[in-house]
Formats: structure tokens, sequence, C-alpha cells
């Protein structure tokens, strides 16, 4: 039993040195190269040091520079000199989610409200006014609770002069 826990202890102790010295060679590494592995189509948020920012999917990496795609056809070319940070952005916008919840509880309460006003009010257009009201006031509920979210972020470069500027 002893010579099983010390051969344990033994694995978990090459583990550990194992772990540390890949990310120690990480560490070390030239930062930009981390956006080697930005897919094609991924949705950036690109600053640059004259105050601007290019927002885009991202298209083309190389070592000096990027290439961001704006709309459809527009492929805007940046210099590696000129970035300061490169921001992926995950999932949806503010203003998409808002857009889907408040679609979803306004539908949602729209069907319950009118359905159960049908027991009140004899009048079929009534209804209907009721449950499109009921559509507005739940959807712009709904919309307004979802936009307080904000998109996710994931910061993978900051230019080394700009983080020492930051602090």
């Amino acid at each position: 039993m002893r010579h099983v826990m010390n051969a344990l202890r033994y694995t978990l102790a090459l583990a550990l040195v194992a772990l540390v010295c890949q990310q120690t060679s990480l560490a070390q590494a030239d930062p930009w190269d981390r956006l080697k592995v930005l897919e094609q189509g991924n949705n950036v948020k690109v600053s640059l040091l004259s105050g601007k920012t290019v927002a885009g999917k991202m298209q083309v990496w190389t070592a000096d520079g990027l290439t961001v795609r704006q709309g459809k056809n527009k492929l805007m070319r940046v210099e590696r000199a000129e970035v300061t940070e490169v921001v992926l952005l995950l999932g949806k916008s503010r203003s998409r989610k808002a857009a889907f919840w408040g679609l979803i509880t306004g539908s949602i309460g729209g069907v319950m409200v009118g359905a159960l006003s049908g027991y009140s009010i004899g009048d079929t257009g009534e209804r209907v006014l009721v449950g499109a009201g009921a559509f507005l006031l739940y959807g712009v509920i709904g919309g307004g609770i979802a936009a307080l979210s904000p998109q996710k972020k994931m910061v993978l470069y900051t230019a080394p002069d700009t983080i020492t500027s930051k602090k």
C-alpha cells in the first residue's frame, strides 16, 4: 500500500510540474500569436491607437496584421502596430437579445391574456385588441429585461505598451 501511495504522489507531482511548465511557456509566447486560433467568421472588435474601433467578422490573421470583414463586402486591413486590443464577441448583442426575448415573452403574454380575456369579453375584436396590447406590454418588459445583460466578451490581445499605460 505504501508503494502505491508513493507512486501516486510522484505521479501527481510530475503532472503538476508539467502543467506549470506548459503555462510558463504559454505566458512567454508572443500574445499576438494567440490570435492565430481565431476562426474565420468569428465576431471581433479591434481597438486602434487612434481611438477608433473596427468591428466585424475575422477573416485573415498574419504576423503583421488582421483583416476584418465589415458588412458583406468591405474588408478592413489593420496593421499590428495600430492595434491596442482585440476582443472576441461571444453570443448575441443586447439588441438581438432584446428583440428575441421581447418576441417570445410578448407572444406568450399576448396569447395567454387574449385567451383568458375570452371569459370576460364576449366580442372577438375586443379580445384581439386586448391580446395585441398584452403582446406589446409583455414584449417591452421581456425585451427590456433581456437588454440589461451585456454581450459576453473575451480579450484575446492587448498591446504590450497599453498594458503598462493602463496601470
